[in-house]
């Protein structure tokens, strides 16, 4: 008796469990991979693809021999690269085969979602693979405690206590019964540089969660952001960020995503738990004014950045150069104060004072005019406060 299966790479996720699995049963044959890494450039997306050929493993007592081919895209296909196939072949039942499938699927998954950095060390941060289809296996971002991020006092503390409500178990039963897709979009919105970014890892942090990145390329289209969506890591937290770069009002900038399919995204439509397990969609934005109408209803929740305020510039002091005396703020101060800042450019200074030999502030004011000076060149709104 011999039975065949064959598994197709535009099943993304199948696709990449069953070409993990021959991997792993080929190197513990032979210690040998058979398969070779999709983007061997990066180091951290061990992402599999079989290469073209054909090899045997054993598997439950059988020998399972595999053929991998790629054809040319059909006409109705909208990603314009060659498919592969997956060809499982055996002198055994076809349930043996299936129990393959089923297996690899079992690893893959628990390999994708496991919650890796969530023991308080970091969070893991997964990014969509266009090219394998598939969130990549993750890295390990240190963890970011609210004490590193010098906001406005409450800032913080409001959007982390109305994220935790959320995502508390009785939610998705919640929208269940009021048969609503669990849904719940952020907007953190500031000028560049005001910590957003900081502020997503340590939201993810606070909250014990993962994040996934979703970045848009010129090749994204519709379909990514579904498959995305719907092979998600277990409790990994949607990100986007620049949104308003991604999209003119309801035009696609420099990739193929529509904005309908978006604001489907956000709407919960492509979850492929939509009513069991929320979506959290984090999206950050250097414009607010620019974003579309029909985007800014969607959002749950908005959170403002704004420059460098006193306050702010005199906690990151204080914990950068802890040994200052007051007076050294105050002539800092004295020549900051006034003008229009993120606060990254006063970080950086700080550092760059740090590395000084005197290690004194006070002592490097033309280091933060350079720093102002270049950071916000041509931007004829921040520089009239220079002058």
């Amino acid at each position: 008796m011999h039975a065949r299966l064959t598994v197709e790479s535009r099943d993304a996720f199948l696709f990449a469990a069953c070409c993990e699995y021959v991997d792993h049963l080929s190197a513990d044959d032979s210690g040998d991979a058979a398969v070779i890494a999709l983007r061997s450039r990066d180091p951290d997306a061990r992402l599999y693809c079989v290469a073209r050929g054909t090899g045997c493993v054993a598997f439950d007592g059988t020998a399972v021999h595999y053929r991998v081919e790629a054809s040319e895209p059909l006409p109705s296909d909208t990603r314009p690269e060659p498919y592969r196939q997956l060809h499982l072949s055996g002198a055994c039942e076809r349930h043996v085969l299936l129990e393959f499938v089923s297996q690899s699927l079992a690893r893959h998954r628990v390999r994708m979602t496991a919650p890796r950095g969530l023991d308080g060390a970091g969070v893991m941060r997964y990014v969509w693979d266009e090219d394998s289809q598939c969130w990549g296996t993750g890295r390990l971002v240190p963890r970011r405690p609210p004490s590193s991020l010098f906001l406005p006092p409450g800032a913080l503390e409001d959007v982390l206590c109305d994220l935790q409500s959320y995502l508390q178990p009785h939610t998705g039963a919640l929208y269940s019964t009021l048969h609503m897709a669990p849904t719940r979009v952020y907007m953190l919105r500031g000028p560049p540089g005001s910590a957003k970014t900081s502020t997503l890892h340590c939201l993810a942090s606070e909250a014990r969660r993962n994040l996934a990145v979703l970045n848009f390329t010129p090749r994204t289209t519709d379909d990514d952001l579904r498959s995305a969506l719907r092979t998600l890591p277990e409790g990994a937290l949607v990100c986007i960020e620049d949104i308003d770069c991604l999209f003119d009002k309801r035009g696609a900038r420099n990739h193929g995503v529509n904005f309908s399919a978006l604001l489907a995204a956000l709407d919960g439509t492509y979850g492929a738990r939509q009513c069991e397990e929320p979506l959290t969609v984090l999206l950050t934005t250097n414009s607010l004014e620019s974003l579309d109408l029909a985007l800014r209803r969607r959002v749950d929740y908005a959170m403002d950045f704004g420059y460098a305020t006193r306050q702010q510039c005199k906690s990151m002091f204080a914990a950068f150069v802890p040994s200052a005396p007051a007076s050294s703020f105050e002539a800092v101060w004295a020549h900051v104060g006034g003008r229009t800042f993120a606060t990254s450019v006063f970080a950086k200074f700080l550092l760059r004072a740090l590395q000084q030999p005197h290690r004194d502030p006070a002592r490097c004011l033309s280091a933060f005019d350079d720093l102002l000076a270049c950071t916000y060149a041509g931007d004829d709104r921040v520089l009239a406060y220079m002058t």
